[in-house]
């Protein structure tokens, strides 16, 4: 192969040396990444077998109930299985980067940490941090950053239009009399034209 055809092979960050490059319409990504808003940790297990395979997920409930106890953070976990492939994905949210330190309290994942490779399992993990609002991310949007890992707060627009709803149908309850207006017949239907 030579140097002329290896310059047009690839498209991605190597091949554009570093960077992100343009999105959609020539929009460069924003990415912001910030450890304290969120983290999402992905750990991959390849068993090869299905024995392997069964004893990992076996392993993987009973951590998990552990660390559910006494890790502080932790949003949420799961384990994804790709039964044909023998593989074992744990996807956990973690509320933020300190969150993912105290797993190191929990006897149960620091003991199961030597089995995948007593069992001859391969394994990788990555942390994946929080980067930014997908519309800042995507189109540069100017909007703060919202973490989905926690709860979102009402902004001042949302609390006074939800309010003004609330006040409409006080209004409308006081207004409407007492007992049923239907004579017992319920909804009427639409005549259809």
């Amino acid at each position: 192969m030579g140097e002329d055809a290896a310059a047009g092979v690839g498209s991605g960050p190597a091949a554009r040396g570093g960077g992100l490059g343009p999105g959609v319409g020539g929009l460069t990504p924003v990415i912001e990444p910030d450890p304290a808003l969120g983290q999402v940790v992905v750990t991959r297990f390849e068993c090869g077998t299905l024995p392997k395979l069964l004893a990992l997920i076996v392993l993987h409930v009973r951590v998990k109930r552990q660390v559910r106890r006494h890790a502080r953070g932790l949003v949420a976990s799961r384990a994804v299985v790709q039964w044909r492939r023998r593989t074992l994905l744990s996807v956990s949210l973690w509320e933020d980067l300190q969150s993912i330190y105290s797993m190191g309290n929990v006897t149960a994942h620091v003991g199961a940490a030597g089995v995948p490779h007593a069992l001859g399992v391969r394994t990788a993990a990555g942390v994946f941090c929080f980067a930014g609002d997908w519309r800042r991310v995507l189109f540069q949007s100017p909007l703060e950053p919202r973490s989905p890992l926690r709860p979102l707060e009402p902004r001042p627009l949302e609390r006074k239009d939800r309010d003004a709803a609330t006040d409409r149908a006080r209004a409308r309850r006081a207004d409407a009399p007492a007992g049923r207006t239907d004579q017992g017949r319920g909804l009427r239907r639409r005549a259809r034209r």
